[in-house]
């Protein structure tokens, strides 16, 4: 049981973290390194970049997005700052966190588990009419 969830996700959404991203469409797996930055005012910064294989030829990605902290919850904004997941802190107790999210005719299943301040399970399963997929995404604190 987590007793004080607030403190608890900021500090875990805190520091540099390596990633390994398991999609089901690609046949590689995507490795990368991941850092949240404290902002102003509850605000995060998080960037992500990593590589993977597509056709024979080495791909690189990053993206970034901003969690934003609320008395109720937390939430997870685009880089133009435009909301993205919210979360309640009603799972507090397990640290799963889940939300959907749609975009047109796609649906975005996120589920969030903060299995401890050094480690965290990120899982999307995408319901698409034209490119459904599913990932998970494993991030691990470097000490």
């Amino acid at each position: 049981m987590i007793k004080n969830i607030d403190l608890f996700l900021k500090k875990t959404f805190h520091g540099h973290f390596i990633f390994e991203r398991h999609v089901k469409v690609l046949k590689d797996v995507v490795h990368g390194r991941a850092a949240f930055t404290a902002m102003h005012e509850g605000l995060i910064y998080f960037r992500e970049e990593g590589q993977y294989q597509l056709q024979g030829e080495r791909q690189t990605f990053y993206q970034e997005r901003y969690f934003k902290f609320h008395t109720d919850g937390f939430s997870i904004l685009k880089r133009d700052m435009s909301p993205l997941h919210h979360f309640q802190y009603e799972d507090k107790d397990r640290g799963v966190f889940r939300h959907t999210h749609y975009c047109g005719a796609d649906v975005y299943n996120l589920k969030l588990e903060v299995e401890s301040a050094n480690m965290m399970r990120m899982s999307y399963d995408v319901m698409s009419p034209t490119d459904p997929y599913s990932l998970c995404t494993v991030y691990t604190r470097i000490k």
